[in-house]
């Protein structure tokens, strides 16, 4: 795409043109300097005669309307936009503040190599900057959160004696990111001049559409002053926002695909927009939702710990497998599968629940419903393991009973089946006794089980797991998490006075496994609906079978 400045053009008699900084599907972006104030800003334009969808122009200023309406300190805060008309054209120009720093696709390309930690700490940045996002009324969806759309912005001097941060992105001398949609990459190079007060001219106007000069609110600890132009060499005017750590050196550009939740941004057969290797599923048919950004950036952290576009990974049904390439704890690759899951309905609820599962706060991600009173089984579920141990439900009349009732039959079998070859009957007669024992050893063992035994069940984002425990000795078995196709409550092929002892059982294919028959109703009813929220089953699912 031919370039519609040059340096040195100045535009609206305001904006003169220093160098371009990236050219994306919906316009060029241009770094430029305000001669009213000397501020250093990123200006995005788009031709209308260089256009071939008319969408274009509405997603342009869609981004300049929701621009303005936006005030967190991540977010480089808009100025202006307005148009100009050339011989022949229009053009339309959107003003933002410039973020100095280099987007995570530089960094990488030049040899960065994130930990867990850092990208754990990258991730929480990411999260806060969605949660004010989605949080908005109606929610503000990105829709292309990518590497190249994140800015890591130097940072700030170091106190006497401190060590320098090795993956620190350098500041002077460091080549500008062309592939950055909105913003100077590795910029820093050159000082803009300040204006009054040592902070620039902040009189002249400088918002339309009621986007008009607004200071951030002050958190814990400060975000700094919202009047301070972004960044100077070094380290800038003002600090970027501090999060766990000190880490808080990341902004999020490029609005271009930018929509509000609303009824219409659902419709079916919607523009496709996005990155590809990036974009959620839902975002192939047109639809766009707030885990539709949570998608985004758990395809943005792979690529951080991989080097890797998450287009390159093997896939099955729309699902990436990547956790045989990934090098870092078992629960942060969980965590990061949920991020990714192909479903929206399957992903975190909401921003604010993938940031409590990350930082291991998993207290609203425990229950479903409330367990019933009385209950003894221990159950924990995070984000990507489900943990129920079953403790023996111990002496009770009822089993106690049935206990006594069995020992009562065994006997009866044992001197019948005895006598019967002591005086020498035919074969039949001992043989005819099996069915009989094969019930009142079943029965003793179910009640020695209910009395003493223990369950465990072990469900993972890969595999799960169910273990009988007795007197020392364990049973178990396990399969693939994706193999199961409900959980049910069904018939444990037990009876009392022909009533059948219902059971938990999870529906694997042709084979049941059932567990739990000793429990009551309430706390059966209670844990298969737990299990179900956990595997993604829908409620209507849970069957009771007479």
């Amino acid at each position: 795409m031919a370039l519609l400045h040059q340096p040195g053009d100045i535009i609206a008699e305001r904006y003169q043109i220093i160098d371009t900084l990236g050219q994306g599907g919906i316009g060029i972006t241009y770094e430029a300097e305000d001669l009213h104030n000397s501020q250093r800003v990123a200006i995005k334009a788009l031709s209308l005669r260089r256009m071939t969808d008319w969408k274009v122009l509405e997603l342009f200023e869609r981004e300049a309307k929701v621009l303005s309406q936006l005030n967190h300190p991540a977010i480089p805060r808009y100025l202006d936009y307005f148009q100009v008309d050339a011989p022949f054209d229009r053009q339309f120009y959107l003003v933002q503040e410039l973020a100095n720093g280099r987007s995570l696709s530089s960094l990488v390309e030049n040899h960065w190599r994130p930990d867990e930690l850092e990208v754990r700490r990258l991730a929480e940045q990411m999260l806060e900057i969605l949660i004010y996002l989605h949080q908005l009324t109606p929610p503000v969806i990105h829709r292309d959160i990518q590497p190249r759309n994140v800015i890591r912005s130097p940072q700030p001097p170091l106190p006497r004696g401190a060590k320098s941060d090795p993956d620190a992105p350098l500041v002077n001398g460091a080549k500008t990111d062309r592939e950055a949609p909105l913003h100077q990459e590795g910029g820093g190079a050159r000082k803009a001049p300040l204006g009054k007060g040592g902070w620039g001219d902040r009189e002249a106007p400088l918002h339309q559409e009621g986007g008009g000069a607004r200071e951030a609110p002050l958190g814990k600890g400060g975000w700094g002053d919202r009047e301070a132009p972004l960044h100077q060499e070094g380290g800038g005017a003002r600090e970027a926002p501090l999060g766990k750590g000190g880490w808080g050196d990341l902004f999020l550009v490029d609005f271009g695909a930018v929509c509000e939740s609303d009824r219409s941004t659902f419709a079916a057969g919607s523009t496709v927009i996005g990155t590809y290797g990036y974009m959620a599923p839902e975002q192939f048919r047109g639809q766009a939702y707030p885990a539709t950004d949570l998608y985004g950036l758990g395809a943005t952290l792979l690529f951080l710990l991989t080097h890797k576009s998450p287009a390159d990974f093997p896939q099955r049904r729309l699902k990436i497998n990547f956790r045989s390439q990934v090098n870092t704890s078992a629960e942060f690759i969980d965590w990061l599968e949920t991020m990714l899951e192909p479903a929206p309905e399957d992903r975190f609820p909401s921003a604010k629940a993938a940031l409590a599962a990350l930082r291991g706060d998993v207290q609203t991600l425990v229950h479903h419903r409330h367990q019933p009173a009385g209950s003894r089984i221990a159950l924990k579920k995070t984000f990507g393991r489900l943990l129920v141990d079953i403790p023996p439900v111990g002496l009770r009349f009822d089993n106690l009973f049935w206990l006594g009732f069995a020992l009562i039959w065994s006997g009866f079998l044992f001197f019948w089946t005895a006598g019967a070859v002591l005086v020498g009957a035919q074969l039949f007669f001992p043989l005819f006794s099996i069915p009989f024992w094969i019930a009142g050893l079943g029965l003793i063992s179910a009640l020695l089980f209910s009395v003493a035994g223990r369950t465990r069940l072990e469900i993972d984002r890969q595999s799960f797991r169910l273990q009988w425990h007795l007197f020392g000795f364990c049973h178990q078995v396990q399969g693939r998490t994706e193999d199961i196709d409900e959980i049910q409550i069904a018939n444990s092929n037990y009876s009392v006075n022909d009533k059948p002892i219902m059971a938990c059982t999870l529906v694997e294919g042709v084979r049941k496994h059932r567990f739990g028959s000793w429990l009551t109703q309430p706390e059966q009813e209670w844990l298969v609906e737990e299990i179900a929220a956990f595997l993604g089953k829908p409620s209507e699912q849970l069957t009771v079978d007479s």
